[in-house]
């Protein structure tokens, strides 16, 4: 069974290694990226666990954002965020 607390930093190290890897081949890319978050059931990693006040909700939407950042850091540094509509 999948550990859904692990989830989302893993759909997020899998989309980076992604842009990083075809940008570097010049290759044109296309990533839909879909997070589980914030869909029932809520879940958040340790890292946000018991963060916010809303709750359960809250902890899974503060992480949610927190690895949308992530991706948009990886865009930048993958050299393609100039190239990319997001």
């Amino acid at each position: 069974p999948a550990d859904l607390s692990t989830v989302t930093e893993r759909y997020t190290e899998k989309a980076v290694d992604f842009m990083h890897r075809n940008t570097a081949a010049k290759k044109p890319w296309f990533l839909y990226l879909a997070w589980n978050h914030v869909h029932i059931p809520d879940f958040a990693s340790k890292q946000f666990c018991n963060t916010s006040i809303r709750g359960r909700f809250g902890d899974a939407l503060a992480e949610m954002d927190f690895h949308v950042g992530k991706v948009l850091d990886g865009l930048d540094a993958a050299g393609a965020a100039n190239n990319t509509v997001v």
